[in-house]
């Protein structure tokens, strides 16, 4: 049996297990968008599936970026993720009236007709189980998305988005959607 430390964070005990802090709702991981596998096997890792699975089963669906916290898809990055309780979206339109470019069967990007930001959205929607980056991660998991289809959409990311910094948050639409952060 591993070894347990116990953390004080704001008046609560936390578990630490093979450096992941259970109870907390954050996750920070390493990743490059330009390795041979275009960061797959971080995402699979066990360290994303806990956090992933330790979210839903607290009630966090919404998988999102850290407000004021991007990533870039040009350089070794940090994803600096969150877990958020979130039902409900300010829009619900269909696959077809994402008014982007289609770039794969799965994917689309801009230009866009709606909004000025670059954006990439994939054809997983969210529901009140799971939602935003949840629903890819949770497609890694179950093993819809392997290396090659993750890297299809690597590709159209990094295409889109250049060397600007991006960002999830997924409270707006219910596609799962990443959006320039660039001002």
């Amino acid at each position: 049996m591993k070894s347990k430390k116990r953390f004080k964070n704001k008046n609560k005990n936390k578990t630490q297990r093979g450096g992941f802090l259970f109870g907390t709702n954050k996750l920070t991981i390493d990743l490059d968008f330009n390795s041979d596998d275009g960061g797959f096997s971080v995402l699979s890792n066990d360290k994303v599936k806990k956090f992933l699975l330790n979210s839903l089963r607290n009630g966090k669906n919404l998988i999102q970026t850290v407000p004021g916290k991007n990533f870039y898809t040009n350089k070794s990055t940090k994803l600096k993720l969150q877990a958020i309780k979130h039902t409900e979206f300010k829009m619900t339109p269909s696959w077809d009236e994402v008014d982007c470019a289609v770039k794969k069967d799965w994917i689309k990007s801009s230009p866009c007709q709606v909004g000025s930001k670059d954006k990439v959205f994939v054809k997983y929607e969210s529901n009140k189980n799971v939602a935003g980056f949840g629903v890819y991660l949770l497609r890694i998991l179950i093993g819809d998305i392997d290396k090659e289809k993750h890297l299809e959409f690597v590709n159209v990311l990094k295409e889109t988005m250049k060397d600007n910094p991006v960002m999830i948050d997924n409270r707006d639409v219910q596609w799962f959607h990443l959006k320039s952060a660039a001002q």
